[in-house]
């Protein structure tokens, strides 16, 4: 007659096994995507063992290795490998450029559902500026004329400068993460996003410009606009694309559509928060500073060059090197 330990184990060894033999593939890297898939699985499965057989208290033998067992799969399951400096470079180096390379088209489309209806309003209430209380309520417009009627102050002290990019960055990304997010609803919500910013930023720029206070209002922006607006338009188009990865999951499930596009995903999310969170440092410690005009007009330019070298002259270089190697 079987021992409990006996009955215990014959009951359970092939799953054993089974983990064994996908912890000894690790190091090597050698696991299907079904075995990926089925370690976590099987570890749990491995823990609840190691627990019952430690409450019917038996065999030593058994228990030794349901230990030895677990506490390896545990190890490979919840420790990273540190983070090496090669996959950092190549990560800034050739994935985070390439993905608006890759997803030019979300790009494209996130600019237009944005400029169109910027251009729209700036143009439309420079003409007819009782407009702009339709599109923006009335307090803000009077609000945006009362800060650029008289200039910009004589800058900022560090706490003001701290504490207004503090607010830039939560702002800012608030907008972004809304237009990101909204992309679960098959894109729809982000594209609601886009015209409605769109909408509004004009509106109030064309608002303020017909007021006469255009100079005050490019001195203001110019330096950090680049950046945040391209930012914006990445944001969109990262909600875009999550939306296009819903509506066209196709035979699979839309899970593991997501799934399988997360590394574009997070990537363009990535590029959009890189270039917002440096126009809320530039907006807070530069754009306010009425003394280095010189200064804001190099950064509009270099910004420029920045972004077209780096996300879309940059990608092509490299493509063009790898097929000559």
């Amino acid at each position: 007659m079987k021992t409990k330990s006996e009955q215990f184990v014959e009951e359970r060894i092939e799953r054993w096994r089974k983990l064994h033999s996908v912890i000894k593939r690790i190091p090597a890297k050698k696991l299907s995507r079904e075995e990926i898939i089925e370690f976590p699985s099987l570890y749990r499965q491995s823990c609840a063992d190691l627990a019952e057989s430690q409450m019917y208290q038996l065999s030593p033998d058994v228990l030794d290795y349901l230990n030895s067992l677990v506490g390896t799969a545990h190890r490979y399951l919840y420790t990273f490998p540190p983070l090496k400096k090669s996959a950092v470079g190549r990560f800034f180096k050739e994935r985070l450029p390439g993905i608006i390379r890759r997803h030019y088209k979300f790009v494209i489309t996130s600019a237009l559902f944005f400029l169109i209806p910027f251009f729209a309003a700036l143009i439309s209430v420079q003409t007819t500026p009782s407009i702009a209380g339709s599109i923006v309520s009335p307090d803000v417009l009077d609000a945006m004329e009362a800060n650029y009627a008289e200039g910009l102050s004589s800058g900022r002290s560090v706490m003001e400068s701290s504490y207004a990019t503090s607010f830039y960055i939560q702002h800012n990304i608030s907008i972004a993460f809304y237009s990101v997010a909204a992309g679960v609803f098959i894109g729809l919500g982000t594209i609601y996003f886009l015209v409605y910013n769109g909408l509004t930023l004009g509106a109030i720029m064309g608002y303020v410009s017909g007021r006469g206070y255009s100079a005050n209002l490019v001195e203001f922006i110019c330096a950090h606009s680049v950046f945040e607006i391209t930012g914006l338009i990445f944001a969109g188009a990262a909600g875009l694309f999550l939306g296009y990865t819903i509506l066209d999951a196709g035979s699979r499930k839309r899970k593991k559509s997501l799934k399988a596009h997360q590394a574009d995903f997070l990537t363009l999310i990535c590029s959009a928060a890189l270039l917002i969170f440096t126009a809320a440092f530039i907006e807070g410690g530069v754009s306010p500073r009425p003394d280095i005009i010189p200064v804001k007009i190099g950064i509009v330019l270099l910004s420029i060059l920045f972004i077209s070298a780096y996300f879309f002259f940059w990608p092509r270089l490299d493509k063009k090197r790898k097929q000559a190697a």
